[in-house]
């Protein structure tokens, strides 16, 4: 018995070693992120993040056809379906030069324990990185989401799945360790409550694990964006998106649409 103790203690101390390590060691994704920030002047990075708003976020704006009330998944010849293309040096780069003023301009603020905030791919995957510090954690936390079109719902048996792409939350890693997703999940809610049905719902769906969508954005005060398709490349993300005004009617589209 004595034996088996001694094995158990010594099992036990070696897993809470290795976690600690993960726990401890940064991401090779952040690696990167540092060091493209930190071999970049601040003209250099303003320049790429210029590119963001000369290049990329006139395109989201833009008039739309009103008369186009149909689009499929292949995108076809829709003129309000638009796909916008950005390095990731390019994102990473707005994301550290206009971020905070951005937030300022839509009369928010990030929240004082966020300090950087980066995207990458991995595996396939798009990495949001945020690099908090607080008096209960001072850590690298990234999220690793997946983007899975309707089609693919209603194949895998879900009949009521919208056209659109869908988000979902594979896993919340802290440093290079994974994080139980209910735990986070709920470390949020008491760091940051909210009173909003809608991001309760979000929240109970990315603790279990379910996908989250279709992801409809606001472009103005009158039009919005849905997410058609998120293609993470090696140095672009490209993203997919159909420009309507909801007042209009079927104007929100669909594969079926006339």
């Amino acid at each position: 018995m004595l034996l088996v103790v001694g094995a158990l203690l010594i099992v036990g101390a070696t897993v809470a070693v290795q976690a600690w390590n993960l726990w401890r060691s940064e991401p090779d994704h952040w690696a990167d992120y540092r060091n493209f920030i930190d071999q970049r002047s601040e003209p250099e990075l303003q320049q790429l993040a210029d590119h963001i708003e000369h290049a990329v976020l006139p395109q989201w704006p833009a008039p739309i056809n009103p008369n186009a009330r149909q689009f499929t998944s292949g995108g076809g010849d829709d003129p309000n379906r638009r796909t916008i293309r950005a390095t990731y040096e390019q994102i990473n780069a707005w994301l550290a030069v206009k971020l905070e003023r951005y937030l300022r301009n839509q009369g928010t603020t990030m929240p004082e324990e966020v300090g950087a905030v980066a995207v990458a791919t991995r595996d396939g995957q798009v990495v949001i990185s945020l690099d908090l510090d607080s008096p209960e954690l001072q850590q690298v936390l990234s999220l690793h989401l997946d983007f899975i079109d309707a089609a693919a719902l209603r194949a895998a048996g879900d009949a009521e799945a919208e056209d659109g792409t869908y988000l979902r939350v594979d896993r919340i890693s802290g440093g290079r360790l994974r994080l139980p997703m209910k735990q986070v999940i709920a470390q949020l809610r008491r760091q940051w409550p909210t009173d909003d049905p809608g991001m309760a719902a979000i929240l109970d769906a990315v603790a279990e694990g379910r996908p989250v969508g279709p992801i409809v954005l606001p472009v103005d005060g009158h039009r919005q964006a849905r997410l058609l398709a998120v293609d993470p490349g090696a140095r672009e993300l490209a993203v997919d998106i159909r420009v309507f005004d909801p007042a209009t009617p079927n104007a929100a589209g669909g594969a079926d649409t006339p």
